[in-house]
């Protein structure tokens, strides 16, 4: 009976669901609605959660994610629950608390799951992208009309490079001669 059960609540706690151990178990009520939660310690973003039923397992569940323990949102649900090991993808959600909801047990027992596993994503960053370093000189730095110079220039981190005045693209490093008829600014551009 009812007494039997409360007596070995503490053999079917909560937390043996979340022991790494698929001998131990945590067991509920007779009774539906049912739930079994975990913390997750901070917000994380939850991308999948994996059940492993005891032969008490959920006909229909909800998994639920929450950032407050409160305020509860529907990740995944279901009303044709098989029982077994069942790994539930979500889409991911961001989330500090995690929850499996029955509402219908497939036997007159409680819910019994041995291991309640979320699955969180990690984010790693991207280290970040070093600017484009550019240099650019002209030898002789000034000429008069007629006379030519010799542009030299340098670009690091760059995946393109240009010098206008109608020189276009050119490679991360090179020389060019130039002979402009007019006084002439060349500048350099480039990007990664």
């Amino acid at each position: 009976g009812n007494g039997e059960r409360y007596a070995e609540s503490a053999t079917f706690a909560a937390a043996k669901a979340f022991d790494g151990n698929n001998s131990t178990r945590w067991s509920s009520s007779f009774s539906d609605p049912q739930w079994l939660s975990t913390n997750l310690g901070s917000v994380k973003k939850v991308s999948q959660v994996t059940l492993r039923w005891e032969a008490a397992y959920a006909k229909a569940f909800k998994i639920q994610t929450s950032k407050d323990s409160v305020n509860w949102t529907d990740a995944y649900s279901t009303v044709n629950g098989a029982g077994g090991v069942q790994t539930i993808p979500l889409t991911p959600v961001d989330a500090q608390y995690v929850r499996v909801y029955g509402t219908q047990r497939a036997t007159p027992y409680g819910y019994s799951i041995y291991e309640m596993v979320p699955t969180v994503q990690t984010v790693t960053p991207l280290p970040p992208v070093a600017a484009p370093t550019v240099t650019l000189a002209a030898s002789p730095a000034s000429i008069t009309a007629g006379q030519s110079a010799v542009l030299t220039w340098s670009a690091g981190n760059a995946t393109s490079v240009s010098i206008d005045q109608g020189i276009g693209a050119v490679s991360n490093t090179g020389t060019r001669i130039v002979n402009p008829a007019v006084t002439t600014t060349y500048k350099i551009t480039s990007s990664n």
